[in-house]
């Protein structure tokens, strides 16, 4: 209904497009498409795997399926910023009044953001009140390139990560797995958005970035459980993401993160204060596309 409120709103006529009021798992139809696109839902869903054989079923011959990735290392620092709203609100139960303090309380930092096409209020409702933003089940690049499998080439990527050094003549170049282990190596650039000055780090010390970040995110996700939270054993967490992304700039924002915690145990925070916390942002999903191979 809402979509179709806003295909009114835009003038977009009833002829040029249908609408199925049904889930994808459900949804059949003897008819293959140019372009699937799967946007913003397979990483929230534990039959992700199910859902792109189903899209990849719908793709003909040379089309194009574009889907969006939930990278673990990109989601730390809204992750992060999730458990401070949460906890600053934790005393209060309408949720009318939850979104207004939080939207008073990060306004100074979403105004920084160029070209945000959110108001505030829907910002604070989807990244720090709506259970949907966890992700319950990540599905990073390295996934979506194992699931379309040999059927499919990887077109692009948005961010684009991917650097290609094959020769015309190199007909044995595996350029999946030189793909996969690009993700692995460069996987931490997704830590903060605005980083653009690209550098690369062993798989192994990304592996434990990642594995520190796992922790850091459980600890968040058992307060929202519990509401309790144990600021000590969390900063101890989040200094593993310290010492693992070898980031000054993660360095003051997980500091930032335990005084701000700290003084919302007293009071309301002044969120201008923290700086470095308020212009950090990260780069939470990515988009993967693929085409599909004629000789398949």
């Amino acid at each position: 209904n809402d979509i179709m409120r806003i295909f009114d709103m835009k003038n977009i006529p009833k002829e040029c497009y249908t609408l199925y009021s049904e889930v994808l798992e459900d949804f059949t139809l003897n008819k293959k498409y140019d372009f699937v696109i799967a946007e913003q839902f397979l990483p929230h869903i534990s039959n992700w795997k199910e859902c792109i054989e189903i899209i990849k079923n719908y793709t003909v011959k040379n089309g194009i399926a574009i889907i969006t990735c939930a990278d673990t290392i990109g989601q730390y620092v809204e992750r992060t910023k999730r458990l401070v709203g949460q906890y600053i609100v934790k005393d209060i139960d309408n949720f009318n009044e939850k979104v207004d303090m939080l939207t008073t309380l990060f306004k100074p930092q979403l105004s920084k953001i160029k070209g945000m096409n959110r108001t505030y209020e829907e910002w604070v409702q989807e990244e720090i009140l709506n259970d949907a933003f966890l992700c319950a089940h990540p599905m990073n690049i390295n996934d979506a390139i194992e699931a379309f499998g040999n059927e499919f080439d990887i077109l692009g990527a948005s961010q684009n990560i991917f650097t290609d050094y094959s020769w015309y003549k190199n007909l044995d170049y595996d350029y999946i797995s030189a793909y996969k282990k690009q993700y692995n190596q460069k996987k931490h650039m997704f830590l903060l958005a605005g980083v653009s000055e690209e550098t690369i780090r062993t798989e192994k010390e990304n592996a434990a970035l990642e594995e520190a970040v796992i922790c850091a995110n459980e600890c968040a996700e058992k307060f929202e459980t519990t509401k309790e939270l144990d600021i000590l054993s969390y900063k101890k967490a989040i200094e593993k993401v310290t010492k693992y992304s070898d980031n000054q700039t993660i360095s003051q924002f997980n500091e930032e993160t335990i005084e701000i915690l700290k003084a919302a145990e007293k009071s309301l925070p002044n969120m201008e204060k923290f700086n470095v916390w308020s212009s950090c942002f990260g780069k939470t999903s990515q988009y993967i596309s693929f085409v599909r191979k004629e000789n398949v």
